[in-house]
């Protein structure tokens, strides 16, 4: 079950639970359970959905192009960052600046931009 979300500027703790629930690949029953237990009701990481050919062949954008875009003004970016604490994971929303994403590119914790 997830908890009220604390908002904090344009940040805001998302999972609540024990860490990310986790699947590996996504054949057809995974697809399946996906659906039943968690589209729209729960964050869930998949593992190897994509081969890196299959990245490759679908996103045309290169890492640092994403980070660009990320900044610009209108663009839906997400970056999603491990903290752990009460809440394991937190979400900030952008356009973000190329000086906080290079921040988060020299540490070494778990992040992503979306």
């Amino acid at each position: 079950m997830l908890a009220p979300m604390p908002l904090a500027s344009r940040r805001a703790c998302v999972c609540c639970l024990e860490g990310p629930i986790e699947l590996h690949g996504f054949a057809s029953a995974q697809r399946a359970r996906f659906l039943r237990e968690f589209w729209g009701r729960a964050p869930v990481l998949i593992r190897s959905m994509l081969s890196a050919d299959e990245v490759a062949h679908h996103c045309k954008l290169k890492p640092n192009e994403l980070l660009e875009l990320a900044c610009e003004e209108g663009s839906a970016s997400r970056l999603i960052e491990e903290e752990g604490g009460a809440y394991a994971w937190a979400l900030s929303h952008g356009p973000f600046t190329l000086t906080e994403l290079s921040a988060r590119a020299r540490t070494r914790g778990a992040w992503t931009v979306l």
